[in-house]
Parts: C-alpha cells; sequence; structure tokens
C-alpha cells in the first residue's frame, strides 16, 4: 500500500496523503517538527507536536500566503515513544481542505480543531528541503528522538496505520498501539 508523493521531492499537490513519524517527544514548550517541508524558500506542509503538545498538521499555499490546520485538541503523551500520523483526503480541496484533515496518536484520532481558509488553493511543489525532527525556530534538531519518517501519497485506512504499527513493533521490539 506504500506510494509515493507527487514528485521525488515528497511535495504533494493534489490527491490525499498521509505522514507517520515515531518519536519520542519531550516536554519542552517549543515547537517539534516531525516531519516538514518548510524553509527560506517557502513552505508546503509540516506534521508537528506545538509548544502546548498539540499534534498539528499544517498545509501551506505559499503563493497565496493561506494555511489551512488540523489540530488536536487534546495533548500528546510526553516522554513515550508512539507513532503520529497526519493525513488530508484532498490537499487541492481549496477552502474545505482542513475538513478532510485528521491527527492521530497511535490508532486513536485524535478530535480536532480543523481551520480552513477561503483564499487556500494548495501547496505548491516548491523547491524546498524536507526536514525530519527539527526544532521549531529552525536552529537544529527537536528535543526527544526520532525513530522512522515515512509518506505516503493516500489516505492511509486504519488497517494500513495498524500494519504500520505492527511493523514498527516488530522492527524497534516496541509494543505500540
Amino acid at each position: 500500500y506504500i506510494t509515493t508523493p507527487d514528485t521525488a521531492d515528497l511535495s504533494f499537490t493534489s490527491g490525499g496523503m498521509s505522514i507517520a513519524a515515531l518519536a519520542n517527544v519531550t516536554n519542552t514548550v517549543a515547537l517539534r517538527r516531525l516531519l516538514c517541508r518548510i524553509d527560506v524558500g517557502g513552505s508546503e506542509y509540516e506534521l508537528n507536536i506545538s509548544g502546548a503538545d498539540l499534534l498539528t498538521l499544517d498545509l501551506i499555499d505559499q503563493s497565496a500566503g493561506f494555511t489551512v490546520r488540523a489540530r488536536a485538541d487534546a495533548a500528546v503523551t510526553m516522554g513515550a515513544v508512539e507513532v503520529f500520523f497526519g493525513q488530508c483526503s484532498d490537499v487541492a480541496a481549496g477552502a474545505t481542505t482542513a475538513n478532510g484533515m485528521e491527527v492521530f496518536e497511535g490508532s486513536v484520532q485524535f478530535t480536532s480543531t480543523k481551520t480552513n481558509n477561503a483564499g487556500f488553493v494548495a501547496p505548491e511543489d516548491l523547491a524546498i528541503v524536507t526536514s525530519i525532527g527539527a526544532a521549531g525556530d529552525g536552529g537544529g534538531p527537536m528535543d526527544g528522538s526520532m525513530g522512522f519518517a515515512a509518506v505516503w501519497a493516500v489516505v492511509l485506512s486504519a488497517a494500513q496505520k495498524a500494519a504500520v504499527i505492527v511493523a514498527v513493533n516488530r522492527y524497534f521490539g516496541t509494543a505500540l498501539t
């Protein structure tokens, strides 16, 4: 079920997408970017844990200058290894894109606040780097540790997310759910 994004550089400009990251996040009251395409040259998307410990998926339309967001209404588990997922059913749904966005800690879907924007069209394929485990200030790695990050050009089903967690457990010897 693994597919690749629109381009070799991990951009998503149409269709569905999913991001997964295995991380042990420490509580530092700082933004922690699990996986993102954000650089001085522009922004496309990011799966992060905010300074308030809320799992967030942002999609950015750089040309229009608008962001759509799904942000968990409850804090993630701090100091424990977890698989975090962010997904969107159609990144190019325009003003209602956030309606199709979800965030998960393991197999548990967070109730999330969704922020649409009337001016949002879609993320763009920009000439920027993909970052894994970056600090929110861009000054280096985030606090905590990362085990892996993955992207798919589809929305993962519950069974597919469970299969990712099973694969993580086998590889890392964990007992995540």
